[in-house]
């Protein structure tokens, strides 16, 4: 069992051309990781997403460390694994809008 995680975080709205960021945590901070990311002591792009007056949420977490965290950003394809991407898009297709 891994005892990373890779986190993607969907950005609302986008950051610039970013709607997407994925970072790696130890499993047993995950919490404490989060708590850093919301008070911008954590990813730089994360803080400046909230200080722009943005949000961002977990869309997914993959057991990993950072060589999974490289094969993720290597893709440049955030959305391919992002769960709040991915029910958008069933919520647009359900809908009759895509």
């Amino acid at each position: 069992m891994s005892r990373s995680v890779a986190c993607t975080f969907h950005l609302w709205p986008p950051l610039a051309h970013a709607q997407h960021y994925t970072g790696t945590a130890r499993t047993y901070r995950l919490a404490e990781r989060f708590t850093d990311h919301a008070l911008g002591r954590g990813a730089r792009m994360l803080a400046v997403q909230v200080e722009r007056g943005g949000s961002w949420v977990a869309g997914n977490l993959q057991p990993g460390g950072w060589g999974r965290e490289r094969e993720l950003k290597d893709m440049h394809k955030g959305a391919l694994h992002c769960d709040v991407c991915k029910s958008l898009k069933d919520d647009m297709h359900r809908v009759g809008l895509s």
